[in-house]
């Protein structure tokens, strides 16, 4: 694959080290990325600028257009992403080195509907409950030549609504008890239910907790041996079950069945998706990347939580497979409980890519119980001398760009920012305007020529034409496993 897109400025230090398809285990955390983050290793550098990218596909191919009938879904089809968004040339072949194998749709209660997801005003609307949340990738033949690995990756859309769930999700909490492995014994009489009705629902200090029962008290699976006796589980009796911020939980878990998009939960569709894709390539060596940003972040930390919890990861007889989450912006998830057990998962590697001014991802704050998980690349915007240091607009400190940006030319909390990347500043303002006026590009500059509309010949009136049959949304079916 070519690495054009990502040459360093200075090679000092490139010939050293030897290639990603023989360093990809370090680079995706296998050591917590130890001796990595500072200084910021060049190639984990241009490894988290290209799954930022990743994510960023989701925004500039977002129909945001609420006139649209298809507001709320990807202008492109599958098939076509990565070229419309510039990652893939269309006169190249497989230059990007992967191709999208799902798409993943959201929905979630009612409340959550009118500020988090966008519907049409339109009476022909592609989905009035549901909206593109993300996809699901995979390295192709030449991608893997290059990266060492088949990589599944797994990409969460952020909100464009940046402040309206904070207000919104009234910072509680609920446990994850969905997330754990079923029971091999349906038995309901067996004897760990008397353990349960003894712990009783619970509330705990200000949260406003489900009442839900005590999973830790659940027989695990088979495959977690260090837990498989009975005594065990008496033992984390006294343990604090995890617990996770109630809006994200929605989101990943919820289904409607008015809508072909969400019969089952974004939840259902991803795991789905990722146990075909580990059983088509179970003979190869695999990773699972999860990226997000804002909300998206919150979600692709819960889903490496989730795919690390059910054991999914874990292949007889061979080491597990790494799931590694790359979020930007990141606000907190859970608590100390969920903490823990994040770092007590067979593989689960997350890394928090943060900007020390942004204040997204000091919501909820650790006041009312939550705490950070994973690795910390801290980044500053007020070192790049190519940003408006008088902004005081919060969402140009939390926008996906700029963190994209610092990823290239920070050089820690000591050191002047310097580009390593060769990463246009330009993309900064692609969404805001965020650049310093002395550079002049126009603020928001990526968008639709005419927004969209069209001119008819014939009447000499505008209007937004319907898109063309292989971009209309489709229901994606779930695979046989």
């Amino acid at each position: 694959m070519e690495e054009a897109r990502y040459q360093a400025s200075s090679a000092a230090g490139k010939a050293e080290l030897p290639p990603l398809s023989e360093r990809w285990r370090e680079i995706q955390g296998l050591h917590h990325w130890e001796g990595l983050l500072q200084p910021l290793d060049l190639e984990l550098r241009r490894n988290i600028i290209r799954y930022g990218e990743f994510n960023q596909a989701i925004y500039d191919a977002f129909d945001s257009e609420t006139h649209s009938k298809y507001v709320g879904s990807s202008k492109y089809s599958k098939e076509e992403l990565f070229q419309k968004v510039g990652l893939q040339p269309d006169d190249e072949e497989d230059i990007w080195g992967y191709q999208v194998s799902r798409y993943l749709y959201a929905t979630a209660t009612s409340h959550i509907l009118g500020r988090f997801f966008l519907s049409s005003r339109s009476k022909e609307a592609w989905s009035k409950e549901s909206n593109w949340i993300g996809y699901v990738a995979i390295a192709t033949d030449k991608g893997k030549e290059w990266l060492g690995r088949r990589d599944i990756v797994i990409v969460w859309r952020g909100t464009l609504r940046l402040f309206e769930w904070i207000d919104d999700f009234h910072v509680q909490k609920s446990n994850v008890e969905d997330f754990l492995p079923p029971d091999d014994d349906d038995d309901e009489n067996h004897w760990y239910d008397s353990l349960k009705e003894m712990a009783g629902d619970q509330k705990q200090g200000l949260f406003d907790f489900h009442k839900d029962d005590v999973t830790d008290l659940l027989p695990p699976e088979e495959k977690r041996k260090d837990e498989h006796h009975w005594y065990d589980m008496l033992l984390k009796r006294g343990e604090p079950q995890p617990r996770v911020e109630k809006g994200w939980l929605l989101i990943y878990t919820s289904s409607d069945t008015r809508s072909h998009y969400t019969q089952e939960s974004a939840r259902e569709q991803v795991l789905n998706e990722l146990k075909y894709l580990l059983k088509k390539y179970e003979d190869e060596d695999v990773s699972i990347t999860v990226i997000g940003h804002s909300l998206g972040a919150s979600l692709a930390v819960l889903n490496a939580y989730d795919i690390a919890e059910n054991g999914l990861n874990l292949r007889e007889g061979r080491e597990p497979v790494l799931v590694s989450a790359v979020v930007f912006g990141c606000p907190l998830v859970g608590d100390a409980a969920f903490k823990k057990r994040c770092k007590e998962l067979d593989g689960l590697r997350i890394l928090r890519v943060k900007n020390r001014n942004d204040l997204i991802a000091l919501y909820p704050p650790t006041l009312m119980g939550y705490r950070e998980v994973g690795e910390e690349l801290l980044v500053d915007h007020r070192k790049s001398p190519f940003v408006n240091q008088k902004s005081r607009t919060i969402g140009d400190w939390h926008n996906l760009e700029a963190h994209l940006h610092l990823v290239a030319g920070t050089h820690g909390p000591d050191r002047p920012f310097r580009l390593v990347v060769d990463r246009d500043p330009a993309l900064i303002n692609k969404s805001c305007n965020f650049l310093s006026s002395e550079l002049r590009i126009p603020a928001s500059w990526w968008q639709d020529r005419f927004k969209g509309l069209i001119k008819d010949p014939v009447t000499n009136t505008w209007h937004l034409p319907d898109r063309d049959v292989h971009r209309v949304p489709q229901p994606e079916t779930m695979r046989e496993l």
